[in-house]
């Protein structure tokens, strides 16, 4: 099961950007990005203990700084399962999880806002799938994801491959005499035509191949293993060239207090975020004007909407899914329905007309 977790500021009507981290192989939504994971359980076990609910945002590791440095932004972070062997957990193929957590951005409304996703290992791949399928396949919510990401942080990303996927295959085949490894260390294969297409599509790909792109790699060997994801496996081929980090494929994203301090990771990751999620003074999103959502005319909408066919707007009102109780069931008029939608929508904590307009274009866009 995968599941989308508050860090800091999500609930931040104001906020004017979201930051997503995402894990890799045998990762998890709080230890991976923690220095000291072993610290976690005793504050979980403590609030349970109290019978309150526990708050990953008191924490003291680097997604709770990000979100005290840049108030106005929520930091979220996603848990799901991406397992080395096929014996532990429920690991899906590449293309299978990215549809699965597209659905739970569009659902939580990542993608109302700007957002940059932060990602290490495979995350960083699951991200890129997503992205692309979000632009080839997806619905209006789901499209809004790839069109309001303003940029990608990989931290040790293998998009070409990975020395990983030879040594899971090691401890699967000889040392635990698995049957079998899952899809996911074997789509991290060099070479894997998985990872040849998408680098291809984001090459190429007129709008992925525009979002701001920072990426990292470990330059210290991961015990005997040896290095992971080295220069060549985490170049991406854009002009900037990844950043080298003194760390190993572990370490890279568990930045202390001192690497904070005396690092490269926090700070550049800092600017970075800096240039592409911050309030332009017109209030509106973004670094550029570009990042703002498109003026929409209420009055105009409301005649497109009271003339869609009855099932038609409840297939609309289901894309976009607002509270429950928000939009009146089907016996209601449709001139009331819309414009509850549209009030709700308008309102604080809506969606904003843009995206009701966007779903509605989808709609009508799409081939019969």
């Amino acid at each position: 099961m995968a599941r989308l977790i508050k860090i800091i500021g999500c609930d931040n009507a104001d906020r004017i950007g979201d930051v997503v981290f995402i894990h890799g192989l045998g990762g998890s939504g709080l230890e991976t990005w923690h220095s000291d994971p072993q610290a976690i359980k005793p504050l979980q076990q403590q609030a349970q203990a109290a019978g309150t609910e526990f708050d990953p945002g008191q924490l003291d590791f680097w997604p709770a700084w990000l979100g005290q440095d840049r108030p106005d932004l929520g930091i979220w972070s996603l848990e799901y399962e991406l397992e080395p062997s096929a014996w532990k957990g429920n690991t899906m193929p590449l293309a299978e999880r990215a549809n699965n957590v597209l659905e739970i951005f569009a659902n939580k409304r990542i993608g109302q806002r700007p957002v940059v996703f932060i990602t290490h290992s495979m995350g960083g791949l699951l991200v890129k799938q997503l992205l692309r399928n979000a632009t080839d396949f997806g619905s209006g919510r789901q499209r809004q994801v790839a069109e309001r990401t303003k940029g990608l942080v990989f931290l040790a990303t293998p998009h070409s491959g990975s020395n990983w996927s030879k040594w899971a295959q090691f401890i699967n085949g000889l040392l635990l005499n698995l049957p079998k490894i899952s899809l996911s260390v074997e789509e991290l294969e060099y070479g894997h035509s998985r990872l040849q297409e998408l680098n291809q599509v984001y090459r190429g790909h007129k709008q992925l191949g525009q979002i701001p792109v920072k990426a990292y790699y470990e330059t210290r060997p991961l015990m005997s293993i040896g290095v992971v994801v080295d220069k060549v496996s985490a170049d991406l081929g854009k002009p900037e060239a990844p950043t080298p980090v003194d760390a190993d494929h572990i370490s890279i994203c568990k930045i202390s207090k001192r690497d904070k301090e005396d690092g490269v990771v926090y700070d550049s990751i800092l600017l970075f975020l800096e240039d592409h999620l911050t309030e332009q003074k017109s209030g509106q999103y973004g670094s550029s004007s570009e990042n703002a959502p498109p003026a929409v005319d209420r009055s105009t909408l409301y005649g497109q909407l009271a003339a869609l066919p009855s099932p038609q707007f409840g297939h609309l009102v289901f894309t976009i899914n607002p509270p429950p109780g928000t939009v009146p069931d089907s016996v209601a008029a449709q001139g009331a329905r819309v414009e509850a939608l549209l009030n709700w929508a308008d309102g604080t904590g809506g969606c904003g007309l843009a995206e009701v307009n966007a779903v509605l274009e989808s709609m009508l866009n799409r081939p019969r």
